[in-house]
């Protein structure tokens, strides 16, 4: 598997980075702990174009003026949450320092060597035919909801599996 021990200035160059954790931490410490280092649920100014898409016109440049102004979130009832921003940039990163794709990544570390061939990173992906298995996400009981789409924050959602793909990634990781 892929080792990230490096301080985020060597991947972002002269950005300047005010968030003291993420000042201080290493990728392997933003690998294990990125739900409780008090990153934000969400960008701090997150308005997306279609907010029934509303990751897709998230870019890298949004991103990085994103961790240029990011401030420690204050803990909730004495522990900190999961955040999309955590993850999504903890993707960002891995890809950013591997020189490929998040995608790729996915693919050739994650989906082909646990055999999880119904498993994807983008609706664009998915072979005409298994379109048919994708479960429709809903925000009610009744209404649909678009299909999502990544850009710079693909590491926070943009996973499409099958409830058997999802178990082999699970024996692997309690194995």
């Amino acid at each position: 598997l892929l080792i990230f021990n490096c301080h985020l200035r060597a991947l972002f160059g002269n950005l300047q980075i005010t968030h003291l954790v993420l000042t201080s931490e290493s990728l392997d410490v933003l690998s294990t702990h990125a739900f409780v280092l008090g990153i934000p649920r969400l960008p701090p100014v997150f308005h997306p174009a279609n907010p029934m898409n509303p990751y897709c016109d998230f870019t890298e440049d949004k991103l990085i003026s994103c961790v240029q102004s990011l401030s420690v979130a204050p803990a909730r009832f004495g522990k900190y949450e999961y955040s999309n921003l955590g993850f999504g940039l903890l993707g960002h990163i891995v890809s950013k320092r591997s020189q490929r794709s998040y995608s790729d990544l996915c693919h050739e570390i994650v989906f082909r060597p646990l055999g999880m061939m119904s498993s994807f990173t983008s609706y664009q992906e998915i072979p005409h035919d298994l379109s048919h298995r994708i479960a429709h996400g809903h925000r009610d009981r009744t209404q649909l909801t678009s299909q999502w789409d990544f850009d710079a924050l693909a590491g926070c959602g943009s996973l499409l599996s099958t409830s058997n793909d999802l178990m082999k990634l699970m024996i692997a990781a309690l194995d």
